[in-house]
């Protein structure tokens, strides 16, 4: 295999402090399952 791109040869990483996790609820059934918090602070 041959390099990585744009990684200027370096191993590529994700640096938690500047990461972003984006949860898309496809099946409907997904928030009503949760029930240790209120809805509107789920969906903050």
């Amino acid at each position: 295999m041959s390099t990585p791109a744009n990684f200027n040869g370096q191993r590529p990483a994700i640096d938690a402090n500047d990461a972003v996790m984006l949860l898309i609820d496809h099946q409907s059934g997904l928030f009503q399952t949760v029930g240790d918090m209120p809805m509107p602070e789920l969906r903050a």
